[in-house]
């Protein structure tokens, strides 16, 4: 009885190990489409930069293209006109120190694109009072891509 015991402990051990090997080596398998090498990244045009404020209405997530991670976009207000703005991943945009929130006043600076037949803002930086989150380049290369192998942050200056 111990034997087998011992057995189904060994079985056991060498089936979860593999797995979570795998998981650690791997941790955006299916989401390592949110870089800059994407046709929906390459929408940023750094010749649209443009500085914008906006009151929050709604923040909320959507699928950018079919396959990629879950993004978090805004719903805004700007002068009475209903202004959508792209952040980024919901899995980098929740570890933030700035959690945007619906009401707040923000000055995005951000790249002015056509994405399903609508015009929205694909934001470089969020500014809310004195703090700043940096999400892209001036080139549109986002921060987090290569965020999950430590070689980039998302920042408040």
């Amino acid at each position: 009885m111990k034997r087998t015991h011992r057995i189904g402990w060994i079985t056991l051990f060498l089936i979860i190990i593999p797995i979570l090997l795998c998981a650690q080596t791997r941790p955006n398998r299916g989401m390592n489409n949110c870089g800059s090498d994407t046709q929906y990244a390459r929408m940023f045009n750094p010749g649209t930069i443009q500085t914008t404020n906006v009151i929050v209405e709604k923040v909320e997530t959507f699928t950018p293209q079919k396959g990629m991670t879950v993004g978090t976009r805004l719903i805004a207000n700007k002068n009475d006109k209903i202004v959508v703005i792209h952040l980024g991943p919901v899995w980098f945009i929740n570890n933030q120190e700035i959690q945007v929130e619906k009401g707040d006043t923000l000055e995005i600076v951000g790249s002015l694109i056509e994405y399903e037949g609508e015009e929205v803002i694909v934001a470089k930086t969020v500014q809310r009072g004195e703090d700043i989150l940096t999400l892209r380049n001036d080139f549109g290369r986002p921060v987090w891509a290569g965020w999950m192998r430590g070689q980039g942050k998302g920042r408040i200056n």
